[in-house]
């Protein structure tokens, strides 16, 4: 259950945090399935780290490029 309230909030302030930035291609977010983190990265500087959890094999996470 706390694992679910971190992931929740975690949503919740990428959500606030995404919502206030301009589209710009030189800011990403990537998901490391393998470590379960989440990076924001402006450039090529990481500037916040989120630990996430994954899909389960009944329904995986996503894996590839996409724009959001």
């Amino acid at each position: 259950m706390k694992r679910l309230a971190s992931i929740a909030f975690t949503v919740l302030l990428l959500n606030i945090f995404c919502a206030t930035l301009l589209a710009s291609e030189n800011r990403k977010i990537v998901l490391n399935v393998p470590m379960y983190t989440l990076e924001y990265y402006e450039g090529n500087t990481l500037v916040k780290t989120y630990p996430v959890a994954i899909g389960r094999s009944t329904s995986q996470t996503p894996i590839g490029d996409f724009k959001v």
